[in-house]
């Protein structure tokens, strides 16, 4: 059982994944923080602002691969902070 989870993390969180993950939590972390000392709506407008930024220099610097779906996972991550934190529920 742990051999097929292990090769389930590397062969599939690790590869294409990780990078998604990266994004989500860089989200996540960014509206909480933000959230947590200012407002919970700065939070999240920070962490979109900041995801639609992101794709922004990847695109301009060519270091990076621009992504839509990128800037959405990562904007899902400062929504889900948003939530935790009291804005919605």
């Amino acid at each position: 059982m742990l051999n097929k989870l292990s090769t389930f993390w590397y062969t599939k969180m690790e590869g294409p994944y990780a990078h998604y993950l990266a994004h989500f939590l860089g989200g996540f972390t960014l509206s909480t923080i933000v959230g947590h000392f200012y407002s919970l709506l700065a939070g999240l407008i920070c962490g979109i602002i900041a995801a639609i930024l992101k794709e922004i220099v990847d695109k301009l610097s060519g270091k990076g691969s621009p992504e839509v779906k990128a800037a959405v996972i990562t904007s899902l991550g400062a929504l889900l902070s948003y939530i935790i934190l009291g804005g919605v529920l």
